[in-house]
């Protein structure tokens, strides 16, 4: 009889204990969970814990992806307000895009040269550094609504019919509508400097016909 009742105390003793953990365990599950939403996110989608490796985890606190991460939430879609910079690069190209209020500077480097394209005013401008001349084609302002609501849309054939009339008109364009494509798509929100959109004083602009 003594043995049947310490063998009952015992099994008691033993069912409370692992009552008692569980209950500890799932109280401070919950409290990590509701303390951090992020945690709580992860929940719906992971069925058991995964532990990260030292290399993943370093990778995240990295300078470069914190830049990263910081560039990816000032992304911004395209638009003739701005303020935006718009970066893009190939083998062959660097270009660069400065918008603000309805002006448009794009720089673009090549291995030989550094040409520029400004939109300013009712005028497209386009020169080369170090050369005394450049074009100037003037009458793109009825077009800008157009274009402001194509790419707002994310429809960027606004600029490339454009540089494709261009093209035909005779006005060299030194980057594709590719190029464009991908330039227009890296646009970050960004200060940028009015003087910017100031083209040299001694530069001679040939006037041409902005299309045909």
């Amino acid at each position: 009889m003594e043995n049947k009742t310490k063998k009952l105390v015992d099994t008691f003793i033993q069912k409370t204990s692992t009552s008692i953990f569980i209950f500890l365990l799932i109280i401070v599950t919950l409290a990590i969970i509701f303390k951090n939403p992020a945690s709580r996110n992860n929940l719906v989608y992971q069925t058991k814990p995964t532990i990260a490796p030292p290399e993943a985890v370093q990778k995240v606190v990295s300078p470069a992806v914190k830049q990263a991460q910081k560039d990816s939430l000032n992304k911004a879609k395209f638009d003739l307000q701005g303020p935006l910079i718009c970066d893009y690069a190939n083998r062959d190209l660097t270009a660069t895009a400065y918008i603000k209020s309805h002006l448009v500077l794009v720089k673009l480097k090549s291995k030989e040269e550094i040409s520029k394209i400004l939109l300013k005013g009712d005028c497209l401008y386009q020169w080369v550094d170090q050369q005394k001349s450049g074009t100037k084609s003037c009458g793109i302002s009825p077009y800008l609504p157009l274009i402001d609501s194509l790419t707002k849309m994310n429809l960027f054939g606004g600029l490339d019919g454009l540089i494709g009339s261009m093209s035909q008109s005779g006005l060299a364009s030194p980057i594709s509508p590719p190029s464009v494509n991908n330039l227009l798509k890296s646009c970050v929100k960004k200060p940028v400097d009015d003087s910017l959109f100031v083209f040299p004083d001694n530069i001679r602009f040939i006037e041409k016909p902005l299309l045909k």
